[in-house]
């Protein structure tokens, strides 16, 4: 779904439509009232001004809640289709799961450090830390088999 087709912000869109006409011709009802006028002589005008600000402010309020609505699923639509890097011509798609190339400051300090303590003690030997599209997951390739690791937690845990 995209920005445009995204249907609370058009929703929100027309509510402004409608606040901002409202205001309009409700503030013309006020503006041409002249029983009210003949009674208090500086009402109709007093309303008829609050009338047309109110709408127009609100409608502006409206628009502007909608375009909000429109950048934050924008920056949501290109954060799904963000650039995905292969690593040598091979990436591990199982789990909806995309490799990126590897790339020695897109790997946490201490969640590497944390990798190779988990793996030390098990007496496992790490060939290589390939970060991935989502935080705090790697692919580790451990004595030659990759295995899918999540680390920044409370303790490294191998997924599966």
């Amino acid at each position: 779904m995209t920005g445009n087709q995204n249907k609370l912000a058009n929703l929100l869109s027309i509510c402004g439509i409608l606040f901002i006409l409202f205001g309009v011709v409700s503030s013309f009802v006020f503006f041409g009232d002249e029983e009210l006028t003949a009674t208090i002589p500086g009402l109709p005008t007093a309303m008829g001004w609050s009338a047309l600000a109110s709408g127009l402010v609100s409608g502006i309020l409206f628009f502007g809640f909608a375009e909000v609505i429109k950048l934050l699923q924008g920056i949501y639509d290109r954060s799904l289709a963000g650039t995905t890097l292969k690593n040598d011509s091979s990436s591990i798609t199982d789990d909806g799961l995309n490799v990126m190339e590897f790339n020695s400051s897109g790997i946490d300090p201490e969640d590497e450090h944390e990798i190779r303590i988990y793996f030390a003690e098990r007496n496992q030997t790490i060939h290589s830390i390939t970060p991935t599209n989502q935080v705090g997951v790697y692919i580790v390739d451990v004595n030659g088999e990759k295995k899918k690791v999540e680390a920044g937690g409370f303790a490294v845990k191998v997924l599966h």
